[in-house]
């Protein structure tokens, strides 16, 4: 035989005796007490009605007190003496007492809660009393009402002291306990979502391949880089027209780094990759599959798996590694525009590249010689004069400094002042305007700077009387609004790569995933030339932490 021990409790056999406490003037509070002592008479030995007058000749000690007296309006505002020591006698006296009151009309009058305040006060100063307060919000109902604190009396009497109930509320006719309980789950999403994870170090890729994307702990502190996961039952079907990549490799652009110091508000890191399709959508797999070999732009690309638009993704050579795919499509995307379409570079016309040792200087410089055009340019340094002449065979005079406004008189002395056709320019301030006044007849001056342009920059007007114009080119805002274009581009130059009129631009610089923040630092410090990349290894012992 098994048998369970459970906790006793009063039954309506040994429940005490019950008295109702109304004044005998409000016919609310005596029709009330009348239908409560109906249910009451079921389940008590004896139950009465009595009137604050009257309450001192009954014996406290094993008897509930159930008080009407607060159901229409605050009784404990300005109550006499005679009251006051009629109420002492109660909380004293009594070892149940039951309180209601109404939150009908006086919702707004804090006097509606002060029974709950000297409640709790008691409970405070004598444990050995329990003291219910209950909220009743439908009076008019007597019988919905009357039932409510009988079943408050009853719940109150079969707990004991430490387990029992001490407020209730009715609300839509439903009795609820104004208690706060600890939610723990959202108190951890909380805490995640507004103060700084730790991370922990583990492999890039161990085991499963989870989504996860590079972020800063501390917005402004590149020590701070740390990945973190995210969580797949947050991301999205696959569109029709888009398809998955596994990332091998991620270009890092000087707009990253803006971003990851707290100079640039968008939320993202990475702007160009390459990697292998792992799926595609319906439309899409007409032209991709898994396994193929891709290069792409994109919003955030710092992340093991993205997923992108087939518009802006194309294939890439088998010869082609996946660090140098990763240097290409921002580079020369924005170089064939910038070049080829917006400023229509001629043959044996001359332009002036800003810039000249950096992936997108190297890309223009590929796409001017392929013209023959007479190309000059900008360096920051003596060592990257001595590269380009080394890899692209500029002559020497035709390198000026871009730490100064020499270049200006150099250009005009060289060009017998007529200046020149097109200038790719990426020089800010007064570096800009002395561009602009190298700017020949008819010429055409391509800005892909961006801090003039959003620090509302002024121009002087005099070189447009040479028929000249001024045009600006962002490939990220090609890539937001025209995908079209951005895939014409990216198609056009991955043409000429294939068919060896160009190459990548050199050195590529290669980073591990581990990595990241020297390579930032190293892009930040204005040494670097030709282009810099992280590429990912499943054993990259990096820095993670959880969505």
């Amino acid at each position: 035989m098994i048998s369970t021990a459970v906790q006793s409790s009063a039954t309506p056999n040994n429940f005490p005796k019950a008295v109702i406490l109304a004044s005998k003037q409000s016919s609310v509070q005596l029709g009330m007490a009348k239908h409560l002592q109906l249910l009451l008479n079921e389940s008590f030995p004896t139950c009465d009605i009595f009137s604050i007058d009257e309450i001192k000749s009954i014996e406290g000690k094993q008897t509930v007190c159930i008080s009407l007296l607060d159901i229409e309006d605050s009784y404990l505002h300005q109550i006499c003496k005679r009251e006051f020591e009629a109420l002492k006698y109660i909380f004293s006296s009594f070892e149940t007492i039951v309180w209601a009151s109404s939150r009908v009309s006086t919702t707004a009058n804090p006097l509606n809660d002060a029974t709950t305040g000297l409640a709790r006060c008691l409970r405070e100063e004598n444990s050995a009393t329990k003291f219910v307060t209950v909220k009743l919000q439908q009076v008019q109902d007597l019988g919905q009402a009357s039932g409510n604190l009988f079943k408050v009396t009853q719940k109150t009497l079969q707990l004991s002291l430490n387990d029992y109930e001490p407020e209730f509320m009715e609300i839509d006719g439903s009795l609820c306990i104004n208690r706060i309980s600890e939610l723990n789950g959202l108190n951890d999403f909380v805490a995640r979502q507004t103060t700084p994870q730790s991370a922990q170090l583990q492999k890039f890729r161990d085991g499963e391949l989870r989504p996860m994307k590079l972020t800063m702990g501390h917005p402004g502190l590149l020590s701070s880089f740390q990945y973190q996961f995210m969580d797949p039952r947050c991301m999205t079907p696959l569109g029709e027209d888009e398809v998955e990549v596994e990332v091998k490799a991620s270009g890092v652009n000087f707009r990253d780094v803006l971003i990851a110091l707290g100079q640039d508000p968008a939320s993202y890191l990475g702007l160009e990759c390459s990697g292998v399709i792992t799926r595609a959508g319906n439309n899409a797999a007409a032209k991709f599959k898994p396994m193929d070999r891709v290069c792409c732009i994109l919003e955030g690309s710092l992340q093991n798996i993205v997923r992108v638009d087939a518009q802006v993704v194309i294939h890439i050579p088998d010869a082609m590694s996946f660090p140098s795919a990763a240097a290409f499509p921002v580079a020369y995307s924005s170089a064939y525009y910038s070049v080829i379409d917006v400023g229509r570079l001629k043959e044996r016309e001359s332009i002036l590249i800003h810039s000249g040792a950096g992936a997108f200087g190297q890309a223009c410089i590929q796409l001017a010689k392929l013209q023959d055009a007479e190309i000059f340019t900008t360096v920051g340094t003596d060592e990257k004069r001595e590269f380009l002449i080394e890899a692209y065979g500029i002559k020497e005079q035709n390198i000026f400094s871009s730490r100064g406004p020499d270049f200006v008189q150099g250009i005009k002395t060289l060009t017998n002042g007529r200046g020149v056709d097109v200038i790719i320019n990426s020089l800010a301030g007064e570096a800009l305007k002395c561009s602009w006044e190298c700017i020949a007849p008819f010429g055409r001056f391509v800005e892909v700077g961006k801090k003039d342009i959003y620090n509302f920059g002024s121009l002087p007007m005099f070189p447009f009387s040479r028929n000249a114009t001024f045009s600006s080119v962002d490939v990220f805002y090609i890539y937001l609004h025209s995908r079209a274009i951005l895939k014409g581009l990216m198609e056009s130059s991955m043409a000429l790569f294939m068919g060896g009129k160009i190459t990548v631009p050199s050195p590529i610089q290669v980073y591990s995933g581990s990595e990241v923040e020297q390579a930032f630092r190293y892009l930040e410090s204005g040494k670097s030339k030709g282009k810099i990349v992280v590429e990912f290894h499943d054993n990259d012992v990096v820095p993670v932490s959880c969505s």
